[in-house]
């Protein structure tokens, strides 16, 4: 039960009875919520394949994904499912495909976020990646996320996200609307590098993602609670305090004290890829 218990935080849990822009939030989290990279690096499948990400591996160890591994085929319904491994760390993948507009990955891939195990639909925030990262790259390098940690060294930890830029549904965004998902993020960090703030883009498969700030382990401890922090990264909080969807805040539902309560998402501390 308990290899169950950790498949149903792949994506998040749910029931179907929750609303299309529920599981749409969903996906953008499982996709950017830390930054997760759909670039392929080496791993079990071969040069110029795609698959669907089902999910990454949090603590990045090989026992935990052989162990999520063995959930997902054994109690979640893909035995065919395989550990991937990419630049940013360990993946569990489905599939191999020619591209994102392969028949047969549309397919699997619709077929996988609608299956629901015991009332809850764990792959809702499944996606088709490439099979690299350059497809992924931007215009202009010296402000992509990916290139971080080369000119800044292993101390560059974590960025502060401030803003996607992707669909808000459950629909597949055009590779035009993806392109212009891609405009937008890279014309909001230049707007940002403009006032002065050190911002970065980051293009994932299917949408973009802003970022402010690069940050070490000193400036963030989470083995505290409440985690502490330094007063730079405060700033960049108090600064910009949300995280926003194509421009728009991102309306989400938290659980307090006094009961479920309704709140703009607050702008996230998210660890930058290696490449």
């Amino acid at each position: 039960m308990l290899l169950l218990g950790s498949l149903l935080l792949l994506g998040g849990c749910g029931n179907n009875t929750r609303s299309k822009q529920s599981d749409g939030l969903e996906r953008y989290v499982a996709e950017s919520g830390a930054v997760l990279s759909p670039e392929a690096g080496g791993g079990s499948r071969a040069e110029g394949e795609w698959s669907i990400v089902i999910s990454a591996v949090a603590s990045g160890r090989m026992e935990h994904a052989e162990a999520l591994l063995a959930a997902v085929q054994n109690q979640g319904g893909l035995p065919g499912a395989y550990i991937d491994e990419r630049t940013t760390g360990l993946v569990i993948a489905y599939g191999r495909y020619t591209g994102a507009d392969d028949k047969s990955a549309k397919q699997d891939l619709d077929r996988i976020r609608g299956m629901s195990i015991n009332d809850t639909r764990p792959y809702v925030g499944a996606f088709i990646a490439p099979p690299s990262g350059d497809s992924l790259k931007g215009s202009d390098p010296q402000f992509d996320l990916r290139n971080v940690k080369a000119r800044f060294g292993d101390r560059a930890m974590y960025t502060l996200q401030i803003g996607v830029y992707g669909a808000d549904d459950l629909r597949d965004p055009t590779p035009e609307e993806i392109s212009e998902y891609r405009r937008a993020a890279e014309k909001a960090v230049a707007e940002l590098r403009e006032q002065g703030e050190q911002a970065f883009y980051y293009h994932a498969a299917m949408r973009s993602m802003v970022t402010v700030g690069v940050f070490s382990r000193d400036d963030h401890d989470g083995s505290v609670m409440p985690p502490m922090e330094s007063s730079a990264l405060k700033e960049a909080r108090k600064k910009f305090p949300n995280n926003t969807l194509n421009g728009m805040g991102i309306r989400e539902t938290v659980r307090t004290e006094q009961g479920k309560a309704q709140r703009i998402q607050r702008s996230q501390l998210v660890e930058i890829p290696k490449r």
